[in-house]
């Protein structure tokens, strides 16, 4: 149900946190928690403007929220890893946030619009290793197979924005195989980033 997968998408943000904050802590560096909000259609408010079509889940850094979509279709998903990853994905943009990087990437002065959707795709990547490390850190408390990862592997689509499915899919394992988010430095990458 909504409410269920709600309740749901709350315990991972918590453990989310937990993680996150110990890693900023041992970096000595400042950390606040995100806040998270449900919507349940594409198109309505989400506190940071019109929720995309097509998203599942956005970042809103303005007021460092999480804003994810419920719907028909991630309801009868709930019970695999992905709203798990999806959450996880948004909260590594939100870590980008704390460490600069989204400050780095929005404000860097991109020549042109095929290095700045060059540069998207490596930030984007970046959260979907972000998202492994934290799933391959957890994972042995979670009580799953080792299908349940491989399902998220397949679950990418080529994006211009996010990548070709064959990146997401190695970034996520990347991060997941690290354990830690200094396996995801997709900036300094020369390849599987487009």
């Amino acid at each position: 149900s909504a409410k269920g997968a709600e309740s749901y998408l709350a315990a991972i943000l918590k453990c989310l946190d937990k993680s996150w904050t110990r890693q900023f802590a041992k970096a000595g560096l400042h950390f606040s928690t995100p806040k998270l909000k449900i919507v349940t259609r594409s198109g309505v408010d989400d506190g940071c403007g019109e929720f995309p079509e097509g998203a599942q889940a956005v970042y809103c850094g303005e007021d460092k929220t999480i804003v994810v979509l419920l719907d028909k279709a991630a309801l009868d998903d709930a019970d695999s890893l992905f709203l798990f990853q999806v959450i996880a994905h948004e909260y590594g943009h939100h870590v980008q946030e704390y460490t600069g990087i989204s400050h780095a990437f929005f404000y860097w002065k991109h020549p042109t619009t095929k290095a700045f959707r060059a540069d998207q795709r490596r930030y984007e990547l970046q959260a979907d290793c972000l998202s492994g490390a934290f799933i391959g850190s957890v994972r042995h408390s979670l009580d799953r197979s080792k299908e349940d990862f491989a399902y998220l592997r397949l679950l990418g689509t080529d994006s211009s924005t996010h990548g070709k499915a064959k990146n997401q899919a190695y970034w996520l394992t990347r991060g997941f195989q690290g354990k830690g988010p200094g396996a995801c430095n997709t900036f300094a990458a020369t390849s599987r980033v487009s």
